[in-house]
């Protein structure tokens, strides 16, 4: 598994005081299926928790929905 966190082109704006912030991306991918097996987009920056909640999800991964693309069952985590 890799882990990267990359600046998005994104802007979002900070509820509490209003302001505009930038936004971070952290992607979890497999390294042998080459899916994306976690993500979160962050304000301002990553922090440690953010982390830890993409590996959560790539640990524990998602149920996938009938409505979602067949190319997803083939990403997913084994039970």
């Amino acid at each position: 598994m890799i882990l990267d966190t990359q600046d998005l082109d994104v802007f979002a704006m900070e509820p509490v005081t209003c302001r505009w912030v930038r936004a971070q991306l952290t992607v979890a991918q497999d390294l042998f299926t080459r899916c994306i097996v976690g993500m979160r987009v962050t304000p301002v920056s990553t922090k440690a928790v953010d982390v830890a909640g993409v590996l959560h999800e790539a640990v524990a991964g998602r149920t996938a929905q009938q409505s979602w693309p067949s190319q997803y069952f083939a990403c997913q985590n084994p039970a």
